[in-house]
């Protein structure tokens, strides 16, 4: 082959590979084109797919959200309920934001309350996954003073829900008084205060601490007869009181209101303590009216009574005077129908004696009355004598027993004043009061009230009665012993000694009672009548 077939040759199989080359190409470029077309189909037929699928979410798991959840009543956001008694509703829907054919039926919701599943407060979605929870009401248990955030949970969903809100609502609770007790077990006086203890729970039945208590009384037909303008107490840590609260200016079967109220924390309460009987006016009645005698047992009785409440004055003490001094007393106590019998010895004298009638307050006497006049006869002497007849030695009595008479006279006058000086010097001391007033002092000064006045009897009183009269108190004595002691052996006037001793005996024994500086005050008052009466001085504290 010359040079010229080869060359030839050449050229042709030349042509022949680039034509290969482009023909592969060709082919790689419609296979290309065709995968592309492929994927495209499938991926729309794919997409019309999922919007005509009735069982999407069995067959076909997306990464996408797979439905909201709507809370609609949206005037519940902001608003106060009552804990463990008022229904919190809740209403809304579950649905998928870009589908709305998709159709949410037979899913579980459940109550949420700052980020805690209530399970027993649920409902099932209904018709395009409306559902609502009629229900729920907030734990007793909550927390009234913070705001709480409500809201709604799926339970066991597809996939991510979309929860597009919440409310926030505010807890408030119920509050009640317990154990109440007030001494209603007898009238008072106007003016007198009425022990009143209890405690103030809210309707978890913890205490409520730290709160004012308020309070009014009401007559029979719940018309306000004073209501206080200031707390009459404040709780405790745990809830509870004890005060006294003073009787108002009026009479009759009485209610004492206490009252509280926090709003919008803590509701209205109040309880009404009944049957508190307070009277202003007293009077006597059915009194004794027989005659008696002189130097013998005398029984006074009658009946105190309420002017204008119309009931009976029933277990108070009661204090019988004989002309308003102390040489004939007598103390009582009136029953359940305001009936007293006392008992006491009649004056030596021959005529009328009157006797006033007095109820024991804290304040002191209230005349309750007169006992009309008593007609007193004589006590019958003894005769005395012998025989009819002339007696021997008449004579010499007639002229020696006057002289005898005279003598024995001049002689027992002389040993009673002898003995009387002797007496007079030997009581007569000077009792020092000063470091037992300093003590006093300090007593009250560091708050110990009750101690102090426990120590003015104790240690003053008894002092000076001690060094007036030689007298101490036996141990099995009490105080109204020795208020009788010292009316009928000392001859202090009751109207002075008994209001003291009441006091101090109503404070340390009677009752447990919350002594205040006022109740201080008011026995160093009723003292310095007693200690005028003992020394002609006035008891004058300068602290």
């Amino acid at each position: 082959m010359n040079l010229q077939e080869r060359k030839e040759d050449n050229s042709i199989m030349s042509r022949k590979h680039s034509e290969k080359i482009k023909n592969r190409v060709k082919a790689l470029f419609l296979l290309i084109t065709i995968v592309f077309l492929i994927s495209t189909i499938y991926i729309i037929n794919f997409a019309n797919l999922n919007e005509s699928s009735i069982d999407f979410e069995k067959e076909v798991k997306p990464s996408a959200i797979w439905a909201n959840l709507d809370l609609l009543n949206t005037e519940i956001d902001g608003n106060r309920y009552i804990l463990g008694n008022e229904i919190v509703p809740l209403y809304g829907r579950l649905y998928h934001p870009k589908l709305p054919s998709q159709n949410y039926i037979g899913y579980t919701v459940q109550v949420m309350l700052d980020g805690v599943l209530y399970p027993s407060y649920y409902n099932i979605t209904v018709d395009q996954g409306y559902f609502y929870i009629l229900n729920f009401s907030l734990p007793v248990d909550t927390n009234v003073y913070v705001p709480h955030t409500i809201n709604v949970s799926v339970l066991n969903p597809f996939d991510d829900v979309n929860y597009t809100n919440s409310f926030t609502i505010y807890g408030s609770t119920a509050s009640y008084f317990d154990n109440v007790i007030v001494d209603n077990a007898q009238p008072y006086y106007s003016g007198e205060s009425i022990d009143v203890s209890g405690s103030l729970l809210l309707g978890d039945d913890t205490g409520v601490s730290n709160e004012p208590i308020y309070a009014g009384w009401y007559d029979n037909l719940n018309n306000p007869v004073y209501i206080f303008g200031s707390p009459i107490d404040n709780t405790g840590l745990d809830g509870t009181f004890t005060t006294s609260v003073q009787t108002p200016d009026a009479s009759g079967n009485l209610t004492l209101r206490l009252s509280y109220s926090n709003p919008p924390i803590v509701t209205y309460s109040e309880i009404d303590c009944s049957n508190i009987f307070v009277f202003q006016n007293i009077t006597l009645t059915n009194p004794s009216t027989s005659v008696g005698v002189a130097g013998q047992e005398y029984t006074i009785s009658g009946r105190l009574a309420s002017v204008f409440g119309n009931f009976y004055i029933f277990n108070r003490a009661v204090t019988v005077v004989y002309n308003d001094s102390s040489s004939t007393y007598g103390l009582a106590q009136t029953d359940s129908q305001g009936r007293f019998t006392c008992m006491l010895t009649l004056p030596n004298v021959n005529g009328t004696a009157s006797y006033q009638v007095y109820l024991n307050s804290s304040s002191g006497l209230v005349l309750a009355g007169t006992v009309p006049d008593i007609l007193i006869n004589a006590a019958p002497v003894t005769p005395s004598g012998g025989p009819t007849g002339q007696i021997p030695f008449a004579d010499f009595f007639m002229v020696f027993i006057p002289i005898v008479v005279v003598i024995g006279a001049a002689l027992a006058g002389y040993g009673y004043y002898f003995l009387k000086k002797q007496r007079k010097a030997s009581l007569s001391t000077t009792i020092p009061l000063e470091k037992k007033i300093s003590n006093l002092k300090i007593l009250k000064e560091t708050g110990r009230l009750e101690e102090a006045l426990s120590y003015l009897f104790n240690a003053i009183f008894m002092t000076l009665i001690d060094g007036k009269y030689g007298r101490k108190k036996k141990e099995f004595e009490t105080i109204r012993d020795f208020a009788i002691v010292s009316v009928k052996e000392f001859k202090m006037k009751p109207t002075v000694v008994y209001p003291f001793m009441t006091k101090v005996e109503e404070i340390i024994y009677s009752r447990p009672f919350e002594m205040t500086e006022s109740d201080f005050y008011s026995a160093i008052e009723l003292f310095s009548r007693v200690y005028f009466d003992l020394t002609g001085y006035n008891f004058v504290l300068k602290f």
